[in-house]
């Protein structure tokens, strides 16, 4: 099901829209309105009725379904980046295509929610937008999709930059293995104009 909002004309059922985000014809199969314990089918809904469409495939968050002889697209939705991030791992090999395939629809639902395979530990990093997040979606990972998995502690990234330039030097001098072994380092940090990158080292 895929929640909608009309903001003018009438959805109807079987009628066919066009998503024109995507590009993509639609035809909805059922409309329902929503209560707290129950859903009550209706044949179309007008301007301000918020509704629940079934059949729709290609339609995700941000979309915008419009009549295809008059379309219209709105600006896509824009949301902040993920700071919160953690490892999930499969418990067997046969699992693995399960979990991405679990995850790579979440995804397809929750905008905020991002994923990445680390190519060194071969773990499925989840990044989302706090603890609470991720642990709904390992709720749905475990109840919905019914995917066994092994999850790793969440991690909050931080981006930090020095207020003022700053200088040090530094000497490495110790024995390793009976040998002795020097280095000497000079660093120099400063504040940049982009706040994305951390650090400006020398």
């Amino acid at each position: 099901l895929v929640i909608v909002r009309v903001y003018s004309g009438v959805l109807e059922t079987g009628r066919r829209i066009l998503n024109a985000t995507r590009d993509r014809k639609e035809r909805p199969q059922r409309l329902y309105r929503l209560f707290a314990d129950r859903r009550e089918e209706v044949h179309s809904a007008g301007p301000g009725e918020i509704v629940a469409v079934g059949g729709l495939k290609f339609t995700i968050t941000g979309d915008t379904l419009t009549d295809e002889r008059h379309p219209i697209a709105y600006e896509q939705l824009h949301f902040p980046e993920p700071v919160v991030s953690m490892a999930v791992e499969p418990r067997t090999n046969a699992e693995r295509d399960k979990l991405k395939d679990a995850v790579a629809r979440l995804c397809r639902q929750d905008p905020t929610l991002f994923f990445r395979e680390d190519d060194e530990t071969g773990e499925l990093i989840l990044k989302g937008m706090g603890e609470l997040h991720l642990d709904i979606i390992r709720e749905f990972l475990e109840r919905d999709f019914h995917v066994q998995a092994r999850f790793g502690k969440p991690r909050v990234s931080y981006r930090e930059q020095p207020a003022a330039e700053a200088s040090a030097d530094g000497l490495f001098d110790m024995l390793v293995a009976g040998k002795p072994l020097y280095a000497a380092v000079s660093l120099t940090v400063r504040p940049v104009e982009d706040t994305r990158s951390r650090l400006s080292v020398e």
